[in-house]
């Protein structure tokens, strides 16, 4: 977990944690009277660019939609949730009443409350804040991106694998014979969040020796997207499968060419 960026004393160090209902909440003066609520609408816009300029220096061949879909990952509420609970802001928030409580269990606001410890940071020191915060938020998320859209390569661009809109066909080609089945289907519901809508395919093989097998899965921001996806993902992670049905379909088509050939 990399190093939280301290926020020296003050209003701004306090209100990422402060809950307008604290008897701390200061109403005296316009530095005083900020909270996470309102510190949170500037730490979303901050953390919207910080993931833009990650993702268009990062991975600059994928198409607009495919890049929002990413960010779309790192700036959700589960993410931010994860994070504030990796640095135990939960124990940090002050509230009245029951909303203490409520903060060590409410999924949106500690999202809230890491979005507000953004715009903090930033603030707290107007001349290196964006920096620091940049630095420490692409540490925060390169595990996501490693994870699940792929390394960074040694020049500082990423392998990620380019979307192949043929994928589907091309795996077809490849395994499929008489009594050979892909089936592509929907895994989950289709999401739709703030900037697009998400569908989820599973791809299953059927034949070969194989019944239903999981081949491999993918998402995209339609139903065609999301299968081709979860075709290249199965030309990756069950490539021996993959291969071993090629053979087996390559050995059929030939055997079949030679007794074609012995009947005329």
């Amino acid at each position: 977990l990399p190093t939280l960026p301290q926020v020296p004393d003050g209003p701004y160090s306090r209100a990422p944690f402060v809950h307008k209902s604290s008897s701390q909440h200061d109403r005296t003066s316009a530095v005083g009277d900020m909270t996470y609520e309102r510190l949170e609408f500037l730490g979303d816009a901050y953390l919207e660019v910080i993931a833009t300029r990650l993702i268009f220096s990062r991975y600059p061949h994928l198409a607009a939609g495919r890049q929002a879909q990413i960010r779309e990952r790192l700036v959700k509420n589960d993410t931010l949730t994860q994070f504030s609970m990796a640095y135990n802001f939960q124990d940090r928030l002050k509230a009245g009443g029951g909303e203490r409580e409520l903060g060590k269990t409410s999924g949106k606001i500690l999202a809230d409350v890491f979005e507000a410890y953004v715009a903090a940071v930033i603030l707290s020191d107007p001349v290196d804040g964006f920096r620091r915060a940049e630095t420490w938020l692409t540490e925060l998320w390169a595990p996501i991106l490693l994870r699940e859209f792929g390394p960074i390569s040694s020049d500082g661009g990423a392998t990620f694998n380019e979307y192949n809109q043929n994928a589907k066909q091309e795996l077809q080609q490849k395994i499929v014979g008489r009594d050979v089945k892909l089936e592509y289907l929907e895994n989950r519901p289709m999401e739709q969040t703030k900037h697009i809508q998400k569908y989820f395919i599973s791809l299953f093989l059927t034949g070969w020796g194989y019944n239903k097998h999981l081949l491999g899965s993918g998402e995209g921001q339609n139903k065609v997207e999301a299968g081709n996806r979860a075709a290249m993902d199965a030309m990756v992670k069950s490539k021996d499968i993959i291969d071993e049905a090629a053979r087996k379909l390559s050995a059929l088509r030939e055997q079949r060419k030679m007794e074609a050939a012995a009947k005329e």
